[in-house]
């Protein structure tokens, strides 16, 4: 059974040292993956490389290198031709469909490539299998300068060891919560869930993959939400997951809350389906 990692990019220098960030990334996986006895591929989408600088192709150093490594670029005109009301320069979960249309592996995580991955996190990747009727969730550990400051938790996030504001959703006395076009379901960890869902390549299918709207925020919540409604049970693993903080632009999101979730599902065409995009091999 093979796990494809989906992850999206481009070396436009968001949040600041994004190579940097993304060479971490990637010598992390090819390190933990033959420790681990990890059968696993890594599908890059780079989305509308800007013109003036190298690709990311030629911008990371490949010699740690022990998985195969795909990287499908989607030029800018691609990205003008989508609608764009709110100006986004980046569209993260068109980016991530095209690479989880496109990947081969029995099992799909999409993920971002700004994140440090624990030996105990690949290890559990390595040797348990992605059960059909699942979907999978960590909690992501945000550092900066080498210490964790921020944990996002399902419901709520720790704040340097405190949680400043109360639980976002209030759970009967079965631990469940009643939610709109679902039913009663334990919590569903909707926070910073675009670093990592992971489910069966089938499953994808069935939800056909992120919500491809003309915004970034809120996509990864309408996935977890997506995976609920179409019947998939939410497993949040134990093992950490780290993140390299960065900063962040404003973006257009939409009303959100946890108690009152959505999901846009797409049509068939999902992941630029017919597309014919570049992609070269590592």
């Amino acid at each position: 059974m093979t796990l494809s990692l989906v992850a999206v990019g481009s070396n436009s220098g968001y949040g600041g040292n994004f190579i940097e960030r993304m060479q971490a990334w990637a010598d992390n996986l090819f390190i933990l993956a033959p420790e681990c006895e990890l059968d696993a591929d890594i599908t890059i989408v780079e989305w509308a490389p800007p013109l003036d600088r190298p690709s990311i192709r030629d911008s990371i150093d490949w010699t740690k290198q022990t998985l195969p490594v795909k990287i499908i670029t989607v030029p800018y005109t691609v990205h003008n031709k989508l609608s764009n009301p709110h100006k986004e320069r980046f569209f993260e979960y068109f980016a991530k469909n095209v690479g989880i249309r496109r990947a081969t592996g029995s099992s799909i995580l999409s993920t971002n490539p700004d994140n440090i991955y624990s030996d105990f996190l690949v290890s559990r990747l390595a040797r348990y299998p992605v059960a059909e009727h699942q979907f999978f969730r960590v909690n992501r550990y945000d550092m900066r300068d080498g210490v964790v400051f921020n944990i996002n938790r399902a419901n709520g996030s720790t704040v340097n060891g405190d949680q400043p504001d109360p639980a976002l959703v209030c759970p009967d006395v079965d631990g469940l919560f009643d939610y709109p076009g679902i039913g009663k379901r334990p919590i569903l960890h909707f926070n910073a869930s675009g670093d990592f869902i992971l489910m069966s390549r089938e499953n994808w299918f069935k939800v056909a993959g992120h919500p491809e709207v003309p915004y970034s925020l809120t996509v990864d919540g309408q996935t977890v939400y997506l995976a609920a409604q179409a019947g998939l049970e939410q497993v949040i693993l134990p093992e950490p997951m780290y993140h390299q903080d960065h900063t962040r632009s404003d973006k257009y999101c939409p009303p959100w809350s946890d108690r009152t979730p959505f999901g846009t599902k797409n049509e068939d065409g999902w992941g630029l389906k017919n597309a014919d995009l570049n992609t070269s091999y590592i």
